[in-house]
C-alpha cells in the first residue's frame, strides 16, 4: 500500500536549513490517495470557533495503518529527526476554497513541533516564510486558528515556493520555518498527505 521509492533526494538550503524533495515518491500514489478516501473526512479543529465549513473548508483524514511506519522510518533517516510526530497515523490536509483573500494575504502561516512531511495529491503548494515581527507572532498566538486565517502578505517575507506536483515529497523544518498552503487562485481544492517528525518524544 505505502511503498515508496528511494532515489535520492533534491536538496537545497533555506536560511542554511536543508530542505528535501522526492518525486515520485510513491510506487503506487493512486492506491494511497483511495485508502484516503475510503476513511471519514472531518473539519479540522471542528467545535473552535471562526469560519470554517462557512468561508472556506479545512478538513482532514486520520486514522491509523501500521504500513506507513516503514514511510517515517525512511524519512527520519533523510531529515535526522529523532522521533515519529504521527507515527501510525494517516493525515491528510483537504482544503476547499472561493473567493479573493488571497489576492491580498497568505493563508495561515504557521509552525510545527519539529520536521513537516507533505505529500502532494490535488492543487497547491506549500509556502515558506521568514519569521514575521512579534505583533504579528502574538496575535496569530492568541486567537484560534480558523478566526482570522489569512494573514496580510505585508507582514510576511516569502522565502521559497514548493509547487504541488503530483505524488512530489517535501520535507522541511517546520518548526524553523512559518509555512502554509500557497494559495493563488480561486476556487481551489488541495489535497496532501501529512507526517510529522520532532526531536523530542
Amino acid at each position: 500500500m505505502f511503498e515508496f521509492n528511494t532515489h535520492p533526494p533534491m536538496v537545497s538550503h533555506v536560511q542554511g536549513s536543508p530542505v528535501y524533495i522526492i518525486d515520485d515518491f510513491y510506487k503506487y500514489p493512486e492506491e494511497v490517495e483511495d485508502l484516503f478516501w475510503e476513511n471519514e473526512l472531518r473539519y479540522h479543529k471542528e467545535g473552535d470557533p471562526g469560519y470554517n465549513g462557512k468561508l472556506f473548508h479545512d478538513m482532514r483524514h486520520h486514522f491509523p495503518n501500521d504500513n506507513l511506519w516503514e514511510v517515517g522510518e525512511y524519512l527520519l533517516d533523510v531529515c535526522g529527526a529523532k522521533y515519529h510526530g504521527s507515527g501510525r497515523d494517516c493525515l491528510s490536509n483537504v482544503f476547499e476554497y472561493e473567493g479573493n483573500d488571497h489576492i491580498d494575504n497568505y493563508w495561515y502561516p504557521h509552525l510545527d513541533a519539529g520536521y513537516t512531511a507533505l505529500i502532494y495529491f490535488e492543487g497547491t503548494g506549500t509556502n515558506l516564510y521568514a519569521t514575521p515581527n512579534q505583533f504579528e507572532v502574538e496575535e496569530c498566538d492568541s486567537i484560534p486558528e480558523h478566526v482570522k486565517p489569512w494573514r496580510s502578505k505585508e507582514d510576511y517575507e516569502l522565502l521559497l515556493t514548493f509547487e504541488g506536483k503530483y505524488n512530489r515529497l517535501v520535507l522541511f523544518n517546520g518548526k524553523q520555518f512559518y509555512h502554509g498552503a500557497d494559495i493563488y487562485y480561486s476556487p481551489v481544492k488541495r489535497f496532501n498527505q501529512v507526517l510529522f517528525f520532532t526531536d523530542e518524544p
